[in-house]
């Protein structure tokens, strides 16, 4: 029997970094087809997708005049994640001395990488 062991998907992780954005949804459509019973290997390419998604948002309202901010707000309300880095850079250009921590009170977990 196989399986995907940490190594390989710490491996594939590092990997992905330098992939084209291009490269990564092929192989996130590849995988799903030929290697269904790995879903952690889709996942991985996802998370990366991902993760540049929302650094090209917060590079994007960096540019932004303040007044726009709470528009697009609005429009990512629904996308928790968008939702989230706009509210951070919203109070960032407040001048806000402490961010708030949307976990704060559910138990969330420390995961280091």
């Amino acid at each position: 029997e196989y399986y995907i062991t940490p190594e390989y998907l710490s491996r594939m992780k590092a990997r992905a970094r330098h992939w084209s954005t291009e490269f990564l949804k092929t192989q996130a459509r590849l995988f799903r087809k030929t290697l269904p019973d790995y879903p952690e290997l889709t996942d991985l390419i996802e998370a990366e997708l991902h993760r540049r998604n929302l650094n090209l948002l917060l590079r994007s309202i960096r540019k932004k005049p303040d007044a726009s901010l709470p528009a697009l707000l609005q429009k990512y309300r629904n996308v928790p994640d968008y939702a989230e880095v706009i509210r951070t850079e919203m109070e960032i250009r407040s001048g806000k001395a402490r961010l708030s921590d949307p976990t704060k009170g559910k138990g969330s977990r420390l995961i280091l990488d």
